[in-house]
């Protein structure tokens, strides 16, 4: 590709907002391709620390353009896809303003904290971003602006998107204390998984995918599921359905006990060590049941009605119906979803544990705890509701089962 040098290359150093120790940033070169068409590569290195996931640190990038005396706002984490992880990046910007050239022309970047209410993995590269909510919404409404953008194919395809859940000492947050819902999660005789006395508590951020994972997004790290395994799968939707029926839990925990943590591996069998290795991060892996019972709640909210759906003609594309107010889709009704904790189902009756990050079960048994109910339940009153809970076999495969990703900094 042939570039041609037309922006003022300007090194910066910028300063984070916040109380975090302050990283450095310089853009390191700013080229027009050639011939013109718009698109221009921005080359940046982030060091002494852009980040710090552990420590609850999210921070994004904002270049500001100034090209023949107006100024342009570049969102790195919208607008270019830039990462505030330390190391080298080079990004395009795709709709630069015709007439830029050299002599009038300048650019700076910026390292922002932001409260990163979105985790953004783009599963080509393995790089990710963190971004706010969009202007208009809120922390306690569904969030519209924020839906529109990400419920759309790139990020059900080529992207992998999930809402953080503030960890429960952070005070800031309007729903980061997570009450039980009362003595039992169910709303039915069919599950009784009582809840602890106390609140939940969570010591550390997570992130759950607001999507069940895709067939596409799967085969992002090279795998190979087609879509013609199951009547239940119509072939002219085959990019957007969730998974089901190709991966048992044993294939995305790579048989690893649910206590045990997972490693990066990028020729696992195992899809979330896959992703691990593919981010350089350690952390992706399946929820337990309490965080997938809290995002389902939205935190604190009592189970919403007729916020999400429930199908009847099998699996369908992810984000058809409703959202909940984090933004999150088919918490009930399109494909159970598989949870990290073990079962059995004598074991329903346990209480979660004090952490709510960690398994509820550490005694390994055959069956692995699932939640969300499926199309295949739709006609069970009983079963199509968000406290419905069953268990399933760690090697089963099967057509109405399937899996939304969640993330934890280790």
């Amino acid at each position: 590709m042939e570039t041609s040098k037309i922006l003022a290359s300007c090194a910066v150093f910028a300063l984070a907002q916040g109380a975090f120790a302050l990283p450095t940033i310089s853009i390191d070169n700013v080229a027009q391709r050639w011939p013109w068409n718009n698109k221009v590569d921005i080359t940046y290195t982030v060091a002494d620390g852009g980040q710090d996931l552990a420590a609850f640190q999210y921070r994004k990038i904002v270049f500001t353009a100034n090209i023949g005396g107006t100024e342009y706002t570049i969102d790195g984490s919208r607008d270019v896809f830039a990462p505030a992880a330390d190391g080298t990046y080079t990004v395009t910007w795709t709709n630069a303003p015709s007439g830029v050239t050299a002599p009038n022309s300048t650019m700076i970047a910026t390292i922002k904290d932001t409260t990163a209410y979105y985790m953004i993995v783009d599963l080509d590269s393995g790089r990710y971003v963190f971004t706010d909510l969009e202007d208009g919404d809120t922390t306690t409404a569904v969030p519209t602006a924020s839906n529109a953008r990400y419920n759309t194919a790139p990020y059900k395809e080529d992207l992998l998107v999930l809402r953080r859940v503030p960890r429960s000492a952070d005070t800031s947050m309007s729903y980061s204390q997570y009450a039980t819902g009362g003595t039992t999660f169910d709303e039915n005789s069919s599950a009784t998984l009582k809840n602890s006395s106390t609140n939940w508590v969570t010591t550390k951020d997570y992130f759950i995918g607001i999507f069940e994972l895709t067939i596409a997004q799967y085969n992002k790290l090279g795998f190979s599921v087609t879509a013609t395994v199951s009547s239940n799968y119509p072939d002219d939707i085959p990019k957007h359905r969730p998974l089901g029926y190709n991966a048992t839990w044993n294939d995305l925990r790579n048989s690893t006990a649910p206590t045990a943590n997972l490693t990066a591996n990028a020729t696992s069998v195992s899809y979330l060590e896959r992703l691990n290795a593919k981010t350089d991060l350690v952390g992706f892996d399946l929820p337990t049941e309490a965080m997938w019972e809290i995002a389902a709640r939205s935190g604190t909210n009592p189970y919403q009605s007729g916020t999400t759906g429930t199908y009847s003609k099998g699996a369908r594309p992810v984000g058809r119906a409703n959202s909940n107010t984090w933004g999150i889709y088919d918490i009930v009704g399109n494909v159970s979803e598989m949870c990290r904790d073990d079962a059995s189902r004598a074991d329903m009756g346990r209480e979660p544990p004090n952490d709510a990050l960690v398994p509820a079960y550490a005694a390994e048994t055959a069956q692995i705890i699932m939640r969300g109910s499926s199309y295949n339940q739709a006609g069970d009153a009983t079963q199509t509701k968000r406290d419905w809970r069953g268990s399933f076999s760690k090697t089963s495969k099967n057509g109405t089962v399937g899996f939304r990703v969640a993330f934890v900094a280790e």
